[in-house]
């Protein structure tokens, strides 16, 4: 897997990865216009207040065997405030 090394958690527009330690996947990537710092804690947030939804984060982390311990995020790629489209 490659990454940027150059993201740190202040990083804004990016793609980044959200890591499953206990199953070393990768569970979710997607882009954001935040830092990833802000990202992440929305998403350590919901997984904690165990939100429902139909979240692939939550969703993972809320399974059994699963914690936010296992939680780990990465960065991939810088996008330079451009909006991608799926």
């Amino acid at each position: 897997m490659h990454y940027d090394k150059t993201i740190g958690c202040k990083t804004s527009n990016l793609v980044y990865g959200i890591w499953c330690a206990k199953y070393t996947k990768m569970v979710y990537v997607v882009q954001t216009g935040d830092t990833i710092y802000k990202r992440t804690q929305n998403h350590l947030s919901t997984i904690r207040c165990n939100r429902e939804g139909r979240i692939p984060v939550t969703m993972h982390f809320s399974e059994g065997g699963h914690s936010e311990e296992d939680f780990r995020v990465i960065g991939l790629e810088r996008t330079w405030g451009t909006r991608r489209t799926a």
